[in-house]
C-alpha cells in the first residue's frame, strides 16, 4: 500500500490497556457504551468521581468496585441501595468470569475478557491507522465495520474480516439475482427481503473512512449491518429481561415482609420496562410478550399480598391500641407506654398512640412525684409521733409548759407535710391529720393548767418582789420558793424568774 492509493487517513491515539477487559454498559434508554478497563481497580457508580460514571438515578453514588487480584476479577458491592445481581443472582461479592452480566439498578453491564492484546506501537501508546482506498471492496468493508485492514491487522482479525466479506458477497449475489428476475416480471421496483444471517458480534466503529464513490451493493451491506446490530441489541435486551424476571420470581417467593414486597414491586417495574424495550425492538417477539405477561401477573400478586398484609396489620394495631388503653385505665402506665410504642412501629404517626404515650408518661411522672412526696411525709410523720410522745410524758410529769413545747414542734412538722401537696387519698396524709386532732385534744387541758399555774406563780412572784422592796428578804424568799412549788416546769416564765431572784439572795435574808 502506498500513499498515492489513499483517499484520506484518520489517526487516533489509544492508550495501552494491558489485558483486554471490556465492560459493555446497557442503559435503560436503550443506549449502549463499550468501555475498556485500564486499571487494576475501578469504581463504578453515579458519582462524577467514579472511574466509570453511570448516569442513572437507580445507581448509587459509589455502587460497585471491580478489582483484578491474582489473575481473577473480584466484584464487590460498596453498600449500594439497590444491590447488585450477577447473572440474575443477588450477591454482595463474587468473582467474575467471561460473559457475566452485572445488573446495577436499572443498568446492565456485560463483562468480557479477551486475553492479552499485542501492542504494535510504543510502550505507552500506539498509533492505529484506519485507511480507505478509492477502490477495493475489502478495505471499504473494513472501514465501514471499524476494523483494521492491511498488514497491521492480526491474523484473527483478517479471518473475521474475510468471513464477513464472504457472507456479504453471497448475500449480494443472491439478492441481485433475485432482484434481476423480479425486474423482468415487474417493471415497478419492489423491496428486497434479505435473509437473517447469523454473524459474529460487531463492535461499533471508532474511526471510519467513507469512500468517495460507493460501489454497487454497498447500501444493501449497510442495511444488513444495521439489521445485525438491531438483532444483537434485541438479544442483549431479551437476555437482560429474562434474567430480571428470574431474579424477580425468586425475590417474590422469598418475600415475607411489606418492605421485601415493596422491593419486589420495584424490581417488577424494572423487569416490565426491560420487556417493553425488547418488544419495541421486536413487537412480535412471543418470548418477550410472555415474559411481560408473567411480570404483570407477579405485580398483581404482590399488590394483593400487600393488601392482605395491611389488613392484618390494621387488625393487630387495633388490638394493641385496645390493650394499651386497658393498661392505662388499670394504672399500669409503663405497660401502656410499651403497648402504644408497638402501635407506632406498625402505624408510624398514629395520633392516638402518640397522645396515649404522652398521657401515660405524665401520669407516671405524677405517680413518681407522689411516691417521693409520700416518702418525705412518712419521715415527718415519724417526727410528729415522737414529739407527741415526749409531750405526753412531760404532761404526766406535771410539766405542762414543756408538754406544750413538744406539741408545738409536732405542729410545725404537720405544717411541712401540708406544704408537700399530697393528694387527700394519701395514707400518710390521713395519719398526719389524725395526729393533728390528737394534739388539739391534748393541748386544750394543758393550756388551762398552764394558765392556772401562771396566775398563781405571778401572784406569788409579785409578793416576793414586794417583800424584797420592804427589805423583808426572808418573806420574799418564801414567796419565790412558793413560785417554784407552783410552777415546777423549768420552761415556765415565772419559774425562771423566781429561780433567778433566789440566786440573787443567796444564803442571806432575815
Amino acid at each position: 500500500m502506498n500513499e498515492a492509493e489513499l483517499e484520506r487517513t484518520q489517526v487516533y491515539e489509544k492508550r495501552r490497556m494491558g489485558p483486554s477487559t471490556r465492560v459493555t454498559m446497557f442503559l435503560p434508554s436503550g443506549d449502549k457504551e463499550e468501555l475498556e478497563l485500564d486499571k487494576d481497580e475501578v469504581i463504578i457508580g453515579r458519582s462524577k468521581e467514579c472511574d466509570i460514571v453511570v448516569p442513572d438515578a437507580s445507581v448509587s453514588r459509589n455502587h460497585i468496585r471491580l478489582s483484578y487480584e491474582g489473575g481473577t476479577y473480584l466484584l464487590k458491592d460498596l453498600g449500594s441501595t439497590n444491590g447488585i445481581r450477577v447473572n440474575g443472582e443477588l450477591t454482595r461479592k463474587c468473582y467474575l468470569k467471561d460473559e457475566d452480566t452485572i445488573q446495577v439498578g436499572r443498568v446492565f453491564l456485560k463483562f468480557a475478557i479477551a486475553g492479552k492484546r499485542k501492542a504494535p506501537g510504543a510502550e505507552d501508546s500506539q498509533r492505529v491507522q484506519v485507511v480507505a482506498r478509492k477502490t477495493g471492496w475489502r478495505d471499504r468493508l473494513a472501514a465501514r465495520l471499524g476494523r483494521r485492514a492491511g498488514p497491521a491487522a492480526s491474523t484473527g482479525g483478517r479471518r473475521r474480516l474475510y468471513l464477513i466479506a464472504a457472507i456479504a458477497m453471497v448475500l449480494m449475489v443472491v439478492v441481485l439475482g433475485s432482484s434481476g428476475k423480479r425486474k423482468q416480471r415487474d417493471p415497478q421496483p419492489t423491496p428486497v427481503a434479505s435473509a437473517a444471517v447469523a454473524a459474529p458480534e460487531i463492535a461499533p466503529a471508532t474511526a471510519t473512512a467513507i469512500p468517495a464513490t460507493p460501489a454497487a451493493g454497498e447500501p444493501l451491506l449497510a442495511e444488513q449491518t444495521e439489521r445485525l446490530r438491531i438483532q444483537k441489541r434485541l438479544e442483549v435486551s431479551a437476555r437482560a429481561a429474562r434474567e430480571s424476571l428470574e431474579g424477580l420470581e425468586k425475590l417474590f417467593a422469598q418475600a415475607r415482609t411489606a418492605s421485601e414486597l415493596d422491593h419486589a414491586r420495584t424490581r417488577a417495574a424494572d423487569a416490565r420496562k426491560a420487556f417493553d424495550e425488547a418488544l419495541q425492538l421486536d413487537p412480535k417477539n412471543a418470548e418477550a410478550s410472555k415474559g411481560r405477561g408473567r411480570v404483570v401477573e407477579i405485580e398483581k400478586r404482590i399488590a394483593a399480598k400487600l393488601k392482605d398484609m395491611e389488613a392484618a396489620q390494621d387488625k393487630e394495631t387495633a388490638a394493641l391500641s385496645a390493650k394499651a388503653q386497658a393498661l392505662f385505665n388499670a394504672g399500669n402506665y409503663s405497660g401502656a407506654i410499651t403497648a402504644w410504642q408497638s402501635v407506632l412501629e406498625r402505624s408510624p404517626g398514629s395520633p392516638q398512640a402518640s397522645a396515649g404515650i404522652a398521657n401515660a408518661r405524665q401520669a407516671l411522672a405524677k405517680r413518681q412525684s407522689v411516691t417521693s412526696m409520700e416518702a418525705a411525709a412518712t419521715a415527718l410523720l415519724a417526727a410528729i409521733r415522737e414529739a407527741i410522745e415526749k409531750g405526753g410524758k412531760a404532761a404526766n410529769d406535771g410539766l405542762p409548759a414543756t408538754a406544750l413545747n413538744h406539741y408545738d414542734v409536732a405542729r410545725a412538722k404537720i405544717e411541712e407535710v401540708s406544704g408537700l401537696g399530697l393528694p387527700n387519698s394519701s395514707n400518710v396524709l390521713i395519719e398526719v391529720k389524725s395526729a393533728e386532732r390528737e394534739i388539739q385534744e391534748r393541748t386544750r387541758p394543758l393550756l388551762q393548767e398552764v394558765e392556772r399555774i401562771k396566775v398563781a406563780a405571778r401572784e406569788a412572784f409579785g409578793l416576793g418582789v414586794t417583800y424584797q422592796s420592804l427589805n423583808q428578804l426572808a418573806e420574799a424568799r418564801r414567796q419565790w420558793e412558793k413560785v417554784l412549788e407552783i410552777s415546777k416546769d423549768p420552761g415556765d416564765e415565772y419559774h425562771r424568774k423566781a429561780k433567778a431572784k433566789l440566786a440573787e439572795l443567796g444564803g442571806g435574808g432575815s
